[in-house]
């Protein structure tokens, strides 16, 4: 069984077409009651979660993955992050980012804003491609959305590559191969542990768990039968 942690401005029917595909055993999660943790909260509150002995994370949901792997490094079999950061290098840089997030949330908390919300968010060069469908009706969860962009900002992240090259857990790390941006800090992770084996997605972008389910299930596999 794997947990499995959906992406900001996503939702557990995310993970659909990835239980469809393949033989993975998921259990996909609803992270927006647990918005108002902090991220080494949410990573303790993740590991907490009896069954599944591996945890699988997209985006968003990836970077929480790689705290709960990094806090809890023994409680997870296997690992699959997709399209995630593993953390920013500058405290210039989490101010900056928590800055933009900070201005995220407060676009979210506008009143009848959904809408516009998230055109300007899938309007984003990184997230080009497929729209999930589950978006239109994450209207009424515009609290826990702007509290996640603020508790779970990649401002507030530690960077992980120390702790991921000393962790034990072994990981399939995917990315879309237009994706540039996540490829470069992908392959960066990669470089720093020997446990991270990389996925590239040909002609697919950041949103490879829309896009690419079928890869999602296999990398959830194979992780799973890793020695």
């Amino acid at each position: 069984m794997t947990l499995a942690l959906h992406g900001n401005i996503g939702s557990p029917a995310d993970f659909e077409a990835v239980a469809k595909t393949g033989g993975a055993e998921l259990q996909a999660i609803d992270l927006w009651p647990l918005a108002h943790l902090s991220l080494d909260e949410v990573a303790d509150h993740l590991a907490g979660i009896s069954g599944p002995r591996g945890i699988c994370g997209y985006s968003m949901g990836g970077r929480l993955a790689l705290h709960a792997i990094s806090r809890h490094p023994e409680r997870w079999d296997y690992a699959v992050i997709i399209s995630a950061h593993p953390g920013l290098k500058s405290e210039q840089e989490r101010a900056e980012r928590l800055a933009s997030d900070e201005g995220w949330a407060r676009r979210v908390e506008e009143p009848g804003n959904w809408a516009e919300f998230l055109s300007e968010w899938n309007a984003q060069g990184v997230l080009a491609g497929k729209i999930p469908e589950s978006q239109n009706q994450l209207g009424d969860q515009a609290e826990p959305i702007a509290a996640a962009f603020r508790n779970w900002s990649l401002g507030r992240q530690a960077d992980l590559r120390d702790s991921l090259a000393s962790s034990p857990c072994p990981i399939e790390w995917v990315v879309g191969e237009q994706d540039h941006k996540f490829l470069n800090l992908a392959e960066d992770a990669a470089s720093h542990s020997a446990s991270i084996r990389l996925r590239v997605v040909p002609e697919c972008g950041h949103r490879v768990l829309l896009e690419r389910p079928e890869v999602v299930s296999a990398a959830i596999m194979a992780a799973a039968s890793r020695d």
